[in-house]
């Protein structure tokens, strides 16, 4: 329910609290606000900012500032929002609506009454002095829809209720109908009148008429109906490589001036995981980590507790849900975040330089491509055929037989060619023969 604003007067009011955009938590306590900060949207118009040319908009506590609004930014009946977003905070905005002075001064400010003029009567238009004349006078036949009839200070007898008149009076008052109005009726109906208006409730008419025909502005304000509640929870979690780490859960409720206020009782908190698996065992108490699933009072309308994240743990989306007691009325929030490893959140400026090298040097494009060559054996992927690689072993096997014996190659230089070609290993006994018959002559010599 948003707040009442007096048409075309200025008004200041405190709007937060602006908290760090990184962890959501931490109040920002020196912001710079200024007029361009500040937009207003009127009656559902384009935002603009304020009219106020150099604003004071000065920290309160806690992430809280002042903002003013002036005259001209509350001069346009109907919803008003005013919104600032500011550089490394979250955005902040709040709700108004701007009636007309009348209803303001009578539902707000208790120092009138609600204007509500007759302008019909059984659904015809009545001018200012019609019920007056009609007093005074009697009315006009040109104008009024009863004719002839002048209310006079004494009454005279009737002499003209007979004939047909007196048979539409009989038709209309009829004998069950005089009987509702007889001893036996009428004192039941009265009885029970009373027993439903008793003295306590007839008591509390008299609470709407303490300086106008409302109730007084201090008695609306005291129905608590419309208290505010922020939550801060890390919308991601590192799940650490050892150990646990505990992350801090705050919730601030507020009443409708924007003050700390206590609801009923303390916040209690549920937890489960996307396939609704229950994670409230994770919960802890901030100081004594012993597990719990109520919130610890930190001051008025503040609290916090803590979620344990061992390195076991899975990594998954959560659902936090808080539940409020206000005015015996119990409302809901919830909240989410998502549990990631260390290695999504501390892939360093080095891990990319490294993977950059991987990507432009090591595994170029072209290297890539000559991997397709290792889908089959390297024999298929030559270009030399068989013929030629028998032309080139005959060719070696005849200069090498035509060489001095001391000069000839044997065993490596056939070993190259492949154990298929019979008549390259048919001559091998002939090489090592020379080679023989040079280390005899060798000996001799």
């Amino acid at each position: 329910m948003s707040r009442f604003l007096k048409q075309s007067t200025a008004f200041i009011f405190r709007i937060g609290p602006f908290v760090d955009s990184v962890d959501g938590v931490t109040p920002e306590t020196a912001l710079t606000i200024a007029q361009a900060d500040i937009q207003i949207s009127k009656n559902g118009g384009a935002f603009a900012q304020t009219s106020a040319v150099t604003p004071t908009t000065t920290h309160d506590t806690d992430g809280w500032y002042q903002c003013p609004l002036t005259a001209t930014d509350t001069g346009t009946l109907g919803p008003l929002t005013v919104q600032i977003n500011m550089t490394g905070a979250l955005p902040v905005w709040e709700h108004f609506t701007v009636v007309a002075a009348n209803v303001y001064d009578s539902l707000v400010a208790g120092t009138d009454t609600l204007q509500a003029d007759v302008t019909q009567i059984g659904g015809v238009a009545q001018s200012a002095t019609d019920l007056k004349d009609f007093a005074d006078a009697g009315y006009d036949p040109a104008t009024n829809k009863v004719q002839g009839v002048v209310l006079v200070d004494a009454t005279t007898a009737n002499t003209d209720m007979r004939g047909t008149d007196s048979a539409a009076l009989a038709s209309v008052c009829t004998e069950a109908r005089l009987a509702e109005l007889a001893a036996a009726n009428l004192p039941t109906d009265v009885d029970s009148l009373l027993a439903r208006l008793s003295a306590t409730r007839a008591g509390y008419l008299d609470k709407l008429n303490i300086t106008g025909n409302v109730a007084a502005s201090a008695e609306v304000l005291a129905i608590q109906n419309n208290t505010r509640t922020t939550i801060a929870v890390p919308g991601v979690m590192e799940r650490p490589d050892a150990g646990s780490t505990r992350f801090k859960i705050y919730l601030n409720n507020y009443d409708t001036a924007g003050n700390m206020e206590a609801p009923d009782s303390a916040p209690t908190v549920a937890v489960v995981n996307e396939e609704g698996v229950d994670r409230s065992l994770n919960l802890q108490h901030p100081t004594t980590h012993v597990a719990q699933t109520t919130m610890v009072l930190v001051d008025a309308g503040r609290y916090w507790i803590e979620y344990d994240l061992d390195n076991a743990d899975a990594m998954e989306g959560l659902i936090f849900t808080f539940s409020v007691v206000e005015g015996a009325v119990t409302r809901k929030f919830d909240r989410v975040a998502i549990v990631v490893d260390t290695t999504a959140v501390d892939f360093t400026a080095a891990d990319r330089a490294k993977l950059d090298t991987l990507h432009d040097t090591r595994i170029t494009a072209v290297r890539a491509t000559g991997l397709d060559n290792l889908d089959a054996p390297v024999s298929t992927r030559s270009t030399v055929t068989t013929a030629q690689v028998r032309t080139e072993a005959d060719a070696a096997l005849v200069a090498n037989q035509a060489a001095p014996l001391g000069e000839r190659v044997i065993g490596s230089s056939s070993d190259r060619f492949t154990a298929g070609q019979d008549d390259e290993r048919r001559q091998l006994p002939d090489v090592r023969a020379g080679h023989r018959l040079a280390r005899g002559a060798a000996r001799q010599g």
